[in-house]
């Protein structure tokens, strides 16, 4: 009998010895900050980080970029999440497709720039993969044909003379200088650009 006890007490012994084992297997390094032993898996995708306090259940958000305007110029795609830059990245003009893989979930500003364009600003909360289309729009083209022209002129120049007020959208385009006040500024901006 006692040998039988013993038995099963060894016996119970490997299987902790096992069981702890096989926990301590599923306790890995933390892909996304790095710590050694803080990463707890609760299955094959989903894990949580002790240190850093973040999982891995992450989504994706893509960005469409599209652009009329006749330049050379990268679009900057800046993803921020608290005040901090999560992810930058460069496109080129014309139309892009990016992805951003890996994103926890959460509320994200994304800002898109280009020299010469209206800056974009989108707010967007993350609870699954998203796509977002931009479309990057000349400064100073008004009547959206692509290009600035004398059409353009005129239409801020009637705005001035309060002739026929710009709203909306025209009145951001209108601002070249970016003071978000449309001026007379502007209009000399916009007639160095056509007439110069």
């Amino acid at each position: 009998m006692k040998k039988f006890f013993a038995f099963i007490l060894t016996l119970a012994m490997i299987l902790t010895l096992c069981v702890s084992t096989a926990v301590a297997a599923q306790v890995s390094r933390c892909p996304l900050c790095g710590a050694e032993n803080a990463m707890v898996w609760y299955n094959s995708e989903y894990g949580y980080c002790r240190k850093c306090h973040r999982s891995t259940d992450t989504v994706s958000l893509t960005v469409n970029v599209k652009s009329d305007a006749l330049s050379f110029e990268q679009v900057e795609l800046a993803i921020y999440k608290n005040g901090r830059v999560e992810r930058l990245s460069y496109v080129p003009s014309g139309k892009q497709t990016i992805c951003f893989d890996g994103l926890q979930k959460g509320f994200y500003t994304v800002c898109a720039k280009m020299n010469g364009c209206v800056p974009i600003v989108y707010n967007v909360w993350l609870y699954n993969s998203q796509t977002a289309t931009f479309y990057m729009h000349l400064r100073g083209d008004i009547n959206g044909d692509g290009v600035v022209d004398a059409f353009d002129f005129h239409m801020l120049d009637n705005h001035l003379n309060h002739k026929h007020y710009l709203y909306g959208l025209q009145y951001q385009y209108a601002d070249i200088n970016g003071d978000f006040r449309v001026n007379n500024k502007d209009l000399d901006g916009i007639k160095t650009i056509v007439f110069d």
